[in-house]
């Protein structure tokens, strides 16, 4: 059933704006004065070194640079106590939480924190996304009491979203008008109540599966009535941490492993994302070049979560103990097989047929097909697998072949793609 915001706390926009203010000096100093001063350091060494008995000149102008681009720096630290003046005597001639109310807010925090967000969290900045259960926009408190006041008509059938990478609980959204709903609703009217988690993209996929086995132990054992079956549907780098999820919680014995039966995997990088990769290989390109190893500097600076996608991990031991911009880095490890449990693996192809040269390299813009469905994965061997052609990676958040197959798990028949 459809979910109510009544009663929930309220929110406001000024930590919001603290953390903006904290973040924009960081990022003059770190990603605008350190990226210009390095390529002028590149290019006046390149110069210096073809010019004989240059040094001496070479000396005193390194100083002098050295000192104007400290003082740029300085500069941005000095911005944050003004920043934050600024920022509070705006929020006293309107009101903060109208920051929280806009959906383009929102979604602009939602790409923040897909690509800084390990160092939000990191840095405790006001601005790192909180995993939770969403309703209008705002969380939902974990609490017997909260969970009752945002889902009034909860039912024992819960379907749980996770969204991709910089998305956020309203990707879900996609396209309603056009399609005349989405996979929400179409769950909510036949009786399986809908729960929209968000969280932050940018961090660690272990990490955020550590704390989402934890969100459904919670989530079962407050949830206002007893709870008899639950769907998981993610979508992309969110099919990877319910995959996650699921390890930790079957390894640790949480009961709500026992409750789930089906889980849908929309466009999920199960073997890694291209455009990571892709990512990975410029930087390392850039470096390359004393000019150019500035901007690959920045390139390297993407999230933990995004570095992540190159193979697609879900255990921190995938990840551990290695360089996550280097050229060689271990594949992901198997989770281990979900007994009783049916996968649905979806991919798309931007291609009608997945075999089609270009629909084969290029699969849905992000993940491709052999990614999506990972064929031959031990925990994947008796996955249910859909290839949906013509569109691409943000099109499986509501098409109508993913739409029939959603019906026909909520009927309890089996899938007709």
């Amino acid at each position: 059933m459809e979910p109510t915001t009544t009663n929930l706390p309220a929110t406001t926009g000024h930590d919001a704006l603290d953390g903006l203010a904290d973040l924009l000096p960081q990022v003059w100093q770190d990603v605008v004065v350190d990226t210009i001063r390095e390529v002028h350091r590149a290019v006046a060494d390149r110069a210096f070194r073809v010019v004989p008995g240059s040094q001496p000149i070479k000396v005193v102008h390194d100083g002098v640079a050295d000192a104007v681009y400290g003082t740029l720096r300085m500069a941005g630290t000095g911005a944050k106590t003004a920043l934050r003046a600024v920022v509070r005597a705006g929020a006293t001639t309107r009101d903060p939480a109208m920051l929280e109310r806009s959906r383009g807010w929102r979604s602009s925090v939602a790409i923040l924190n897909g690509v800084l967000g390990d160092l939000l969290d990191e840095q405790r900045n006001p601005l790192a996304i909180q995993m939770a259960p969403r309703v209008g926009g705002r969380d939902v408190r974990m609490s017997r009491e909260g969970l009752a006041a945002a889902y009034p008509e909860a039912t024992g059938r819960v379907a749980v979203f996770v969204h991709g990478l910089v998305e956020n609980e309203e990707s879900w959204q996609f396209r309603a008008a056009e399609r005349g709903g989405t996979y929400p609703e179409l769950l909510a009217r036949a009786g399986i109540t809908p729960v929209l988690v968000r969280f932050n993209t940018g961090k660690h996929i272990s990490d955020n599966a550590l704390e989402m086995a934890d969100l459904l132990d919670r989530l079962v054992d407050r949830w206002p009535v007893p709870v008899e079956e639950m769907l998981l549907v993610g979508h992309s780098m969110g099919g990877l941490v319910l995959r996650g999820a699921a390890d930790i919680g079957a390894a640790s014995g949480l009961g709500w492993t026992g409750l789930v039966r089906n889980v849908v995997l929309l466009g999920t990088p199960n073997e890694g994302a291209v455009l990571e990769k892709v990512a990975n290989a410029g930087a390392w390109m850039l470096a390359t070049v004393p000019e150019m190893a500035p901007f690959g500097a920045i390139l390297k600076r993407r999230s933990a979560g995004i570095k992540d996608l190159r193979h697609g991990y879900v255990r921190a031991a995938d990840w551990a103990e290695q360089d996550p911009d280097g050229r060689r880095s271990r594949t992901a490890s198997d989770t281990e097989p979900w007994e009783g449990v049916t996968i649905h693996n979806i991919g798309a192809t931007i291609t009608h047929d997945h075999t089609h040269p270009m629909g084969h390299a290029l699969g849905d813009l992000l993940v491709r097909w052999d990614s999506a469905r990972a064929d031959g994965r031990p925990w994947a061997r008796s996955a249910s697998v859909t290839h949906v052609g013509g569109t691409d990676h943000f099109g499986l958040l509501n098409h109508p072949v993913v739409s029939d197959l959603l019906a026909d798990l909520t009927m309890g028949r089996p899938p007709t793609t």
